[in-house]
């Protein structure tokens, strides 16, 4: 099985994907987190942010994510990754597929801005962030959407996301 949790920078599918995983760890053994920041740490630098670059950085943790899931492993992928060809390779190559894009508006990302990436890129210090100067191809078809602009009720959006893979 693969959860893919997807959204904007800042959006918080972090925080739900290690509140999912700690959750499902106590019942089952065989699950892996995976997060965008930690995989490009893993994997290195080699690529930047432009959108060439984030398109093979998602297909690659798209093909590591069918890897493991081939071998019984069931993974949660927490990513940015906005590309509507790597949710299509998902939902075809991935038996048990699920997307839960975790939605939260500008305006309140903008006011968290922990990485101060929204606020750098209005003062035209930086760019190739995602939902600013790259589009983000928001899911078509996601399983599930979390309204995350107020960020409370983690238990509550873990049990959304049980709910619809059925643990």
């Amino acid at each position: 099985m693969l959860i893919w949790i997807t959204g904007l920078a800042g959006a918080g599918k972090t925080t739900i994907a290690t509140a999912l995983y700690e959750k499902l760890k106590q019942k089952y053994n065989n699950w892996v987190l995976l997060d965008g920041d930690c995989f490009r740490e893993v994997m290195g630098q080699d690529v930047g942010y432009d959108l060439n670059s984030r398109k093979i950085m998602a297909k690659r943790m798209s093909r590591l994510c069918k890897y493991l899931t081939d071998q019984g492993i069931h993974v949660i992928c927490a990513t940015i990754s906005m590309h509507k060809e790597v949710h299509e390779f998902n939902r075809k190559a991935i038996k048990d597929y699920y997307e839960v894009l975790v939605d939260v508006s500008m305006e309140n990302l903008i006011k968290r801005d922990k990485k101060e990436l929204y606020s750098r890129v209005l003062k035209n210090e930086i760019y190739d962030v995602v939902g600013m100067d790259i589009p983000f191809d928001k899911p078509e078809h996601p399983s599930l959407v979390i309204d995350n602009n107020i960020m409370d009720n983690l238990d509550f959006k873990v049990q959304k996301i049980l709910n619809v893979i059925k643990l």
